[in-house]
């Protein structure tokens, strides 16, 4: 996960199980991601937004794309 350390503060999409998540990449630890107003996408491509940090455990991540 330290490998996108370098895109923080940059906005990503974020694929753990059979859920996407949308937000601003605050920290990229060894084993989480953590992600500023995030927002949880559906499949339809609508956002629901999330209150808080949102923090991804690193071994639930299946795929992730810095836009």
């Amino acid at each position: 996960m330290r490998s996108y350390r370098r895109h923080c503060g940059r906005q990503v999409l974020v694929t753990s199980g059979d859920t996407t998540f949308a937000g601003r990449l605050v920290d990229a630890r060894r084993h989480q991601l953590e992600l500023a107003a995030a927002h949880l996408v559906a499949e339809d491509g609508s956002r629901t937004p999330l209150e808080g940090q949102l923090i991804v455990e690193g071994a639930g991540v299946r795929w992730v794309q810095v836009l």
